[in-house]
């Protein structure tokens, strides 16, 4: 999980649950040896953490994303609620500040219900100015729209999130198996560059082979509700049988509700700890936990 959360953003949740859950054991446990090394494996990652996410990038002048590129799906959500014709529904102030990024036309023009960046590749200095509203404004603002209109918010949500759950190819959507293409707008004002090379290639050469090629292959590998269904399905018999290897699922639902609200695009990079996951939860269940105690107990 220290992984996920270092390297992308949407583990933060999972990492933090886990850090609770794995308390809330070792404080009922009164397991002395459990605790020490809990308190030393948590203060051992959150500093590993601090490193690579605030300490290294600073010592090495890195360039991170600009605060717009995690507030692309919620201008898309009011975006929604621009082309459904509800925007007057919204406060005089917060139509102001949705519109200081893009005009009602750009919106109704641009909009696209699968792919978030539609708006922004053709709307001028559209990140620089999302960058200038606050994330109290953004989610403020959001939470408005979202209690005026909750069918148009949570139908936006599902559309951006369609690969999540969709378990074969939805001809309507855009579905980019690996981001190869770089907008515009990184490269011109924020200086972001991709490096070509032997891997990047063969990334390409495995998604043009299997993305498009059957629904067979297109599912199994690249439509994660297929496991997601699975897993789903995992969980909830565990869950029935009163079994406390539920607890394993909780990165899973942690990565999958931070994925849900944040994905901007039909991309695999957001999702591929579903797939990684399933293997694991299955052997993970599939181990008759009762058989195994009274193997030991005789």
């Amino acid at each position: 999980m220290l992984v996920i959360s270092l390297f992308r953003f949407n583990g933060i949740l999972a990492y933090i649950a886990m850090l609770i859950f794995a308390f809330a054991y070792v404080y009922r446990s009164r397991n002395k040896i459990q605790t020490r090394n809990y308190l030393a494996s948590a203060a051992a990652s959150l500093i590993v953490f601090l490193l690579i996410s605030v300490i290294i990038p600073k010592q090495l002048n890195a360039l991170p994303n600009p605060p717009g590129m995690k507030l692309r799906p919620i201008y898309q959500g009011y975006s929604a609620v621009y082309v459904s014709g509800n925007e007057n529904d919204l406060n005089v102030e917060s139509r102001k500040t949705i519109e200081t990024v893009c005009t009602p036309k750009q919106m109704n023009e641009f909009y696209n219900p699968y792919f978030a960046d539609t708006i922004s590749s053709n709307t001028p200095k559209f990140l620089s100015n999302l960058s200038r509203i606050s994330t109290g404004d953004a989610i403020r603002i959001y939470i408005e729209a979202a209690l005026k209109h909750p069918g148009v918010i949570l139908g936006d949500k599902f559309n951006l999130s369609v690969t999540m759950w969709s378990v074969t190819n939805d001809k309507f959507s855009y579905n980019n198996a690996y981001t190869t293409v770089i907008q515009k707008e990184m490269t011109d004002e924020f200086g972001v560059e991709r490096t070509e090379n032997k891997l990047t290639d063969a990334v390409k050469l495995l998604a043009s082979a299997t993305l498009m090629e059957t629904y067979l292959s297109n599912t199994l590998i690249w439509r994660t509700g297929f496991y997601l269904a699975l897993e789903f399905i995992l969980m909830m018999y565990l869950l029935l049988q009163r079994d406390k290897r539920i607890s394993l699922f909780i990165p899973a639902v942690c990565n999958g509700i931070i994925v849900f609200l944040t994905m901007p695009a039909q991309d695999y990079r957001y999702l591929w700890f579903i797939f990684l996951l399933f293997p694991f939860m299955v052997l993970a269940c599939s181990v008759d936990l009762n058989e195994n105690n009274k193997g030991g107990s005789s």
